[in-house]
């Protein structure tokens, strides 16, 4: 096979690239009761391919049916059905093809007529055995509708004839009453009067077969003899069964519905949480760039005041740049008493002379000089270089420390 196509609607999963093709077949039941869904052979067939806009496309091609793909259909559906989900997973039977995409419009009744409760793969062909509702019933036993058309989709592409593509499906979806059949196949109802008693044997199987899935989802009808149910009883059972498919699927829709919730929320969070990681990383580079400004800020003020000299400044900036310890080694900073020399200066300010006679005078001095540059519009550091700059004297007189004994 070159490629594998894959349908995208019977609880298959089909990525964005990959096409879909699908075949509409007419079947009918064989004079054993079960319904020849696909005789074996090629047939020339229009696939139905979904396009990525939603539209549905026909092609002409050639259907490949034989015991292969029969087998690879029959082990699909029987694993489809294991334990409760055996009869959840069934196939139904329509009126027409409601369910195919692109011409499904052409059928308003969208309500399953029964079930396909069994499928088999035979010397000629796929088989189904199908369990009708009583509507159902009524069509094919008053031969209101004569053919059934089975669905098969999920093509393997085998090498073209004549330039024809070959396609071999691999999964059964569904079935259809109709009047227009499409493959040679046989008619419903062609029976004779001398096989009705087998087939009343055989539709006591299938509601025997019934039982057991009512038993199975753990469902309890009223049949007054539960060998042989009625066919209102098991009309009855059908629309219990139908009660409970319904219930699961608004489950699930619910189910659903919580986890796009669920997702939205996820999605939100994750956005939160982006947010306040860089929130928290321009915080902390805020942080510290103004702790590096006030370290210098205060080693200015140590070094103005007389407390350290520059040659003391580097030690300090390392001692204050332990954040754990910054409250205390300022405060031991703070504590430390002026070592400079204290000597007179004479400082000129325009057209008057300006006597700094102790520490103190220079530190006030020198915070007025910076005040008034920085009213210039520049920043504190460059207005603090502009002022040692232009009186060199004021910060020379800090720069001198005292001697031990003066000191004393």
């Amino acid at each position: 096979m070159k490629n594998k196509f894959k349908i995208q609607f019977a609880n298959a999963a089909v990525g964005k690239a990959e096409a879909c093709v699908g075949f509409t077949n007419e079947i009918s039941i064989g004079k054993d009761g079960w319904a020849q869904i696909a005789p074996f052979g090629d047939f020339p067939s229009f696939a139905v391919i979904p396009q990525p806009d939603g539209s549905c496309k026909r092609l002409q091609a050639i259907q490949r049916i034989d015991k292969k793909c029969a087998g690879q259909m029959v082990a699909e559906f029987q694993n489809s059905r294991k334990g409760v989900k055996k009869f959840f997973s069934g196939r139904p039977i329509y009126v027409g093809h409601p369910d195919v995409p692109g011409i499904g419009a052409k059928y308003p009744d969208k309500s399953a007529k029964g079930v396909i409760a069994d499928l088999a793969v035979r010397e000629d062909g796929l088989y189904g055995m199908p369990v009708f509702t009583n509507e159902g019933s009524d069509l094919v036993e008053k031969k209101k509708l004569r053919f059934f058309s089975g669905r098969l989709t999920d093509c393997e592409e085998g090498d073209a004839v004549n330039g024809v593509p070959v396609f071999t499906p691999t999964v059964f979806l569904s079935v259809g009453l109709t009047n227009q059949p499409h493959l040679p196949v046989q008619m419903l109802n062609e029976a004779d009067e001398a096989e009705t008693n087998n087939n009343k044997k055989n539709e006591n199987a299938m509601k025997k077969k019934l039982i057991a899935l009512l038993a199975a989802l753990s469902l309890k009808p009223s049949f007054a003899n539960a060998e042989a149910p009625t066919n209102e009883e098991t009309e009855a059972a059908l629309d219990q069964i139908n009660q409970k498919v319904v219930a699961f699927a608004n489950e699930k829709q619910t189910l659903a519905d919580k986890v796009t919730a669920l997702e939205t929320e996820k999605t939100k969070l994750a956005g939160d949480l982006t947010a306040a990681q860089t929130a928290t990383t321009t915080a902390q580079t805020s942080f510290a760039n103004e702790r590096k400004a006030h370290v210098k800020t205060v080693l200015d003020a140590a070094v103005t005041a007389g407390k350290i000299t520059g040659a003391d400044r580097a030690t300090w900036e390392t001692r204050l740049g332990n954040e754990a310890t910054f409250a205390n080694e300022v405060t031991a900073l703070e504590a430390i008493k002026p070592v400079v020399k204290t000597k007179s200066i004479t400082i000129d300010r325009g057209n008057r002379k300006i006597e700094l006679a102790n520490a103190a005078d220079r530190r006030e001095m020198l915070a007025e000089l910076v005040n008034e540059e920085m009213k210039g519009g520049v920043s504190y550091d460059i207005a603090f270089a502009k002022v040692q700059k232009q009186f060199p004297q004021i910060f020379e007189a800090m720069e001198q420390p005292e001697t031990h004994k003066k000191r004393k």
